[in-house]
Formats: structure tokens, C-alpha cells, sequence
């Protein structure tokens, strides 16, 4: 019994000895900051080294709390092993280094602390105090900040990751090159900086502006971060640098100093409106390699367009605002003979250089019904222009018998290049239609019908003929008051249900109507906190739609936008606000393709509430 007591007894300290060994074996945690005191937009290095045995859980979701006033990018994590020999017996620790790069937006006293997760638990790190300082010309002088030491590689035996320029800086030329795009009187920042050019600043609606934006620099090592593309909610955008592409750095003198430059974004943007349009800035955190002497945000300059319209002189009938460049258009018949009621296919291929307009102009005729028809697409990028075609399939119903003229198919459009407006355009020649194989059904023949068969027999002499008085009940008021004034009694009855019945359901409609509107304008507000453009541009298109429907009892989905105006006007609403309409659906329909239109989503959202706004006081369209 004493020996199993004593057994008890060393087992139970063991067990207990472990479990607090373990509860106390928490990771060894270890912060700074380089350097503590730095400039408004200057950047700091925030580094964090936690460490624990290697047969526990390793730490891990390393984490930097941040007050208002800093902004971190994407910590570099790196996991090493460390094995030491003490007294001949050899321990094996495990562990994680985080480094951030972090800018004030502020001048202030800021402090920061590190954390991570481990065994479940959160753990920091101690805190770290951070002065900052208003901006000053030229930046404060001091050292470069030194790379913190890695505690698993003292000895730097780890290779550096490469940033987006790795080369050595580029040396003054012998013979400076000349590049009247890149060349400048003066250099925008000492070292680094971001440049926005457009190769036209006068375009006409829907002529294609190239926006290039270019890196300038004269650093060994530089890193973009937190990249933040130009808005442009004036124009619809596509793009031409695919993602994952680089440019060719190229070399510039300026001030017989050389840069090296290199194109980093590329679009081609065509206007949606005339007047003075905006390009927003694009805005990256550049972060330098060692002594570079950069660090902080960086922006391109904000650029404006001023887009016209074509002039009306000579303007061609049909011609649609924004179709602009060069096209051609091709065109199929299938089969040449029909008959009355049959299908023809007709496939016309709209090609050229421009963004491709998505409707070509059918011509009218009584003899032929147009079908919607099937649209596709196919865009390129040739020589920095954007060029495709579009498809469109048509079924043709040929409605009356006989050699048939489709006619032409035409697209007006303004050339640029040539200052005039062309039209392109494609014959379709003639059908031959036959009459309908089946003939109308004929009526059932009826028995032949005498006329005079309702005269009375001969007369034997001429007389006045005599007249005999009718009794009352012959008389059909007799009946019809007889009858119908107790069902006078009932039809008023329910009519007067029936008339509060429809008056309940159309305020019912009206509310249900107005509820929708709310309800998409008040999604519409989310959208644009989380910018999200899609869903911003749905519910802004529904409430524009609920508002027209409740308004006009129109369904708006099934028109054109060019079609809408006109439609509207009919039902008695405001030309001006009819248009207003047209152009706000214009916009919303821009914004759902281009994501980047989303800081301008505010005003796009307060346009859209103030029209619902007025059709609101419009008094609502009656039921059917």
C-alpha cells in the first residue's frame, strides 16, 4: 500500500508539473518600431518576433491595432526554427517575424501594439509610441532607417524579396534621349513620383482618350502598395494593359538627370457627356528599399477632358450620340424565298476601330416585321486603339406576297480622323415570298335568306295603313322597368362596394410602389458604403424604374433608352425630366462596368433620389 500511495503520489506532481509547465510555457514576444519619429506621410517599420517550443502551438494571425490617423499595407510574415545546445541537451524553439510598413495621415503622438494568436488566445506584444510631425519641405534630415535584426538569421544568410524596380540606378546617358511624352522642365518630387497623361484633351462623346499613368524613378529597390486607380464616373472604361503585364522601363533626362520610367496603368476611356470631365488622381504607398530615402504616398495629377458633341451641320439622320470612329458593316440573307408568315435570317456584322456601337438602324417597311435580334461581341486591343465587331441576328417575317425589298441596313457615325460624319452601310437585296400554303378558314355556308320575307301579304286597295294601339306590357320599358330596377338595386350596390374596393387596392399599389422605391434607394445607400458599383447600379436602376411605372404605368424594361423620353412625354410627363430620366439610367448603366466609378457613387445616388422626388409629385397613373 505504500508503495502504490508513493506512486500516486510522484504521478499526480508529474501530471500536475506538466500541465503547469505548459500553462506558463506562453511565446516569448518581442516589438519595435524604426523610426519612432517621422514626418506626415512618411513611413515607419513596425516588426514583431514571437517565439515559443517547438512541440506546442505555434503563434500565428499576426495583427497590428492601429489608432485614426495610420495606415498599414499587408504584413511580410516569415516562419523560422531555432535549435540551441545548452549544457548537452538541445532545445528547439519555433516562431513567426511580422514586419509592417505604416504612414501617418496626421501629425500627433500615436501608439501602436503587435499581437498574435496562440493555443486560442490572443496575446500583444509590448506597445509602441510613435511621433509624428507636420510635414515639412524637403522632409526632415535624418538617417535612413536600418532594417530590424531578424533573431533567426543575425548573419543575413535569407535572400530579399524584390520590389518592383530592382535594378541599379540609372546613370546620366551620354547622349540624353529626347521623348517629347515622357519629358519634363522639371522633376515632380526628388525621387519617386506618379505621372497621368491623356493623348487628347478635346475628344468628341464617345471618341476613345488613352489614359497612360507612368512611375518616375531614381531609386535601387521600390515597392507600390495600397494601389488606388483614378476615378472616372464621366466614361466608360476598357481596359488596355491586361493584369499581370508590364511595360518596358524606359529612360528619360531631365535636367541632365536621368529617370527611369515606366508605364504602370493603361486605359482607353470614352466620354458619356459633353462638357469639362475629370480624371481622378491614381494614389500608391511607395516603399523604398535600404537608404533610399523613399517612403509615403504618392499621387498623379488631376486631369480634365473637355468633351463636345459632333457638330449638327450635316448631321445624318439617325445618328446616335456617341457613335464615334471608323465601321464598316457586312450582312447575310437566308434563305431568298419565303413565304407569308415564314422567317428570313438576317446576319449583319458591325466592325471597325471605336468603342462598337450596340444598335445598327433597320429600315421600315410594312412589307417585312423586324424581331429583336441576338447580339454578340468581340473586342481587341490593336496598337493602344480598342477595335471589335458586333454581331446582330435577326428573324425577318415577311407580312405580304412578292419580290420583296429588305432595303438597307445603315449605321451613321463621326469620323474622327477625317472631321465628318459617314455612314455605313449594307444592301440586303430582295426576297421572293409566296402566299400562305394554308388559306383562311371560309364560312360555314347558311341557308339563302328572302329579304322581303318579313312584308306583309298584298293589299287589294290603297289605304292609310291602320296602326293598332299596342298594350302596355308590349311596350319593352314595361319589361325593362320591371326587371331591371331591382337589378339596378343590386348593381348600384356593388358598384359602390366594388368602386371603394378599387380605390383601397390602388392606394394599396400606390404604397406598394412607393415602399419599393424606398426600399431600393435605401439598398442603393448600402451599396455605395460598401462600394460595391454592381449592386449600387441595380438598385438605383429599380427605383428608377418603380418610380416611372408608378408615375406612368409604363414598364420602362421593355423600351429603349433613346425610346424612353418620347414615351414618357405621351403620358403627360416633363420633357426635361423625361430626358433627366434617360441620362440617369445612361449613368447607371456606366457604373455597373466600371467598378471605379464608385467614389463618385454619392452623387450619382442624391441625382437619382431627387428625380424619384419629382415623379412622385406626379400624380399616379390609373389602373387598369
Amino acid at each position: 500500500m505504500k508503495r502504490l500511495l508513493a506512486l500516486f503520489v510522484v504521478t499526480a506532481t508529474l501530471a500536475f508539473s506538466g500541465a503547469l509547465f505548459a500553462q506558463t510555457d506562453t511565446p516569448t514576444m518581442s516589438a519595435s518600431a524604426e523610426p519612432r519619429e517621422v514626418d506626415v506621410g512618411e513611413a515607419f517599420t513596425v516588426s514583431l518576433s514571437a517565439t515559443t517550443d517547438a512541440g506546442g502551438p505555434s503563434p500565428s494571425d499576426p495583427r497590428l491595432a492601429l489608432t485614426d490617423g495610420l495606415r498599414a499595407g499587408t504584413p511580410s510574415v516569415s516562419t523560422q526554427t531555432q535549435i540551441s545546445f545548452i549544457n548537452g541537451r538541445m532545445t528547439r524553439r519555433s516562431g513567426i517575424t511580422a514586419t509592417w510598413q505604416v504612414v501617418a495621415a496626421r501629425a500627433g503622438v500615436f501608439v501602436v501594439t503587435p499581437s498574435v494568436t496562440w493555443n486560442g488566445k490572443k496575446l500583444q506584444a509590448n506597445a509602441l509610441r510613435i511621433t509624428v510631425h507636420p510635414a515639412t519641405p524637403g522632409g526632415r534630415r535624418r538617417q535612413a532607417p536600418q532594417p530590424t535584426p531578424n533573431p533567426f538569421d543575425p548573419f543575413g544568410m535569407f535572400p530579399k524579396m524584390p520590389g518592383f524596380f530592382d535594378t541599379p540606378e540609372p546613370e546620366v546617358p551620354q547622349t540624353a534621349p529626347v521623348d517629347p511624352e515622357l519629358s519634363l522642365d522639371a522633376p515632380l518630387d526628388s525621387r519617386v513620383f506618379l505621372r497621368s497623361v491623356v493623348d487628347q484633351k478635346a475628344p468628341v462623346v464617345g471618341e476613345q482618350v488613352t489614359l497612360t499613368i507612368y512611375v518616375y524613378s531614381r531609386v535601387n529597390s521600390l515597392e507600390l502598395t495600397d494601389v488606388h486607380e483614378p476615378s472616372v464616373p464621366d466614361f466608360f472604361l476598357r481596359e488596355l494593359m491586361p493584369q499581370g503585364t508590364q511595360a518596358e522601363p524606359r529612360l528619360v533626362a531631365i535636367n541632365g538627370v536621368a529617370w527611369r520610367v515606366q508605364a504602370i496603368l493603361k486605359k482607353a476611356l470614352f466620354p458619356l457627356r459633353a462638357g469639362d470631365l475629370e480624371i481622378g488622381p491614381m494614389q500608391a504607398m511607395f516603399v523604398g528599399g535600404r537608404a533610399s530615402g523613399v517612403s509615403g504616398v504618392r499621387e498623379s495629377q488631376l486631369l480634365k477632358v473637355r468633351a463636345t458633341e459632333p457638330p449638327l451641320a450635316g448631321r445624318p439622320v439617325g445618328y446616335q450620340i456617341g457613335d464615334v470612329g471608323f465601321y464598316s458593316l457586312s450582312a447575310t440573307v437566308e434563305p431568298r424565298t419565303s413565304e407569308v408568315g415564314g422567317a428570313v435570317a438576317v446576319t449583319a456584322t458591325l466592325s471597325g476601330a471605336g468603342n462598337v456601337p450596340n444598335a445598327i438602324r433597320v429600315p421600315a417597311s410594312a412589307s417585312v416585321e423586324w424581331l429583336e435580334p441576338q447580339v454578340r461581341e468581340s473586342i481587341e486591343v490593336e496598337n493602344g486603339k480598342i477595335r471589335g465587331s458586333r454581331t446582330f441576328s435577326y428573324v425577318v417575317r415577311p407580312k405580304t406576297a412578292g419580290n420583296v425589298d429588305l432595303g438597307d441596313i445603315t449605321l451613321p457615325y463621326w469620323n474622327p480622323e477625317r472631321k465628318a460624319y459617314e455612314v455605313a452601310r449594307a444592301s440586303l437585296g430582295k426576297v421572293q415570298v409566296a402566299p400562305a400554303k394554308t388559306p383562311p378558314l371560309a364560312k360555314d355556308p347558311s341557308a339563302p335568306h328572302d329579304p322581303w320575307s318579313s312584308l306583309g301579304a298584298a293589299r287589294a286597295e290603297l289605304g292609310s295603313y291602320p296602326r293598332a294601339r299596342e298594350p302596355l306590357t308590349e311596350k319593352p320599358f314595361y319589361w325593362l322597368g320591371l326587371i331591371g330596377g331591382p337589378f339596378a338595386v343590386v348593381a348600384g350596390s356593388l358598384g359602390t362596394k366594388g368602386l371603394r374596393r378599387l380605390r383601397s387596392r390602388l392606394a394599396e399599389r400606390r404604397t406598394s410602389a412607393q415602399s419599393g422605391i424606398d426600399n431600393a434607394l435605401a439598398q442603393a445607400r448600402d451599396a455605395k458604403k460598401r462600394e460595391d458599383p454592381a449592386a449600387l447600379a441595380a438598385a438605383l436602376e429599380r427605383a428608377v424604374y418603380l418610380a416611372i411605372e408608378r408615375a406612368t404605368a409604363l414598364k420602362a424594361r421593355a423600351l429603349l433608352l433613346d425610346d424612353i423620353p418620347a414615351a414618357l412625354e405621351e403620358r403627360s410627363i416633363p420633357g426635361n425630366l423625361a430626358a433627366e430620366l434617360r441620362d440617369l439610367l445612361r449613368s447607371i448603366e456606366a457604373t455597373r462596368f466600371t467598378p471605379e466609378a464608385a467614389p463618385r457613387a454619392a452623387e450619382l445616388t442624391d441625382r437619382v433620389a431627387g428625380a424619384v422626388r419629382r415623379m412622385g409629385r406626379l400624380p399616379a397613373a390609373a389602373e387598369e
